[in-house]
């Protein structure tokens, strides 16, 4: 395992099995990553926007992962589980499990993450490190 530029050793090569399967889970923030809005937004009218290349992006991410929707907006949303569910079945987009209960923040920090900048590029950042790392497929 190569040490990072600041020592600390890369963690790809034990990340933990997802709940119900042996294979390993991605997080997928729900607003402004699967939707180009949330609810939160100023010009919300109480309808989401689907970003390009979501659906597909998470259908081939979801043959070797287990995905979990991620979304601080049940902090201000009633029932929002209930409303992103519903968005993404009737869309067609793939997950395993929504969690609703992430912090506000205004930065998320993780050895793991991937900036988020687009489908395409989010999706060949992924393919990349799973060639240096274990690959799961």
């Amino acid at each position: 395992m190569k040490p990072l530029r600041n020592g600390t050793k890369e963690t790809r090569s034990h990340w933990h099995p997802s709940f119900h399967s042996h294979r390993p889970i991605i997080a997928v923030d729900f607003d402004h990553t699967i939707t180009k809005n949330c609810s939160a937004c100023p010009d919300w009218k109480g309808e989401f926007i689907l970003q390009e290349g979501v659906k597909d992006s998470l259908t081939e991410l979801n043959k070797t992962f287990d995905i979990v929707i991620l979304s601080g907006g049940g902090n201000y949303v009633e029932d929002y589980e209930t409303i992103i569910k519903d968005f993404l079945v009737k869309h067609g987009v793939p997950f395993d499990k929504i969690e609703v209960k992430k912090p506000p923040a205004v930065f998320l920090i993780d050895d793991r993450a991937v900036h988020h900048k687009g489908w395409k590029r989010t999706i060949n950042e992924i393919k990349k490190r799973m060639k240096r790392g274990r690959n799961y497929e």
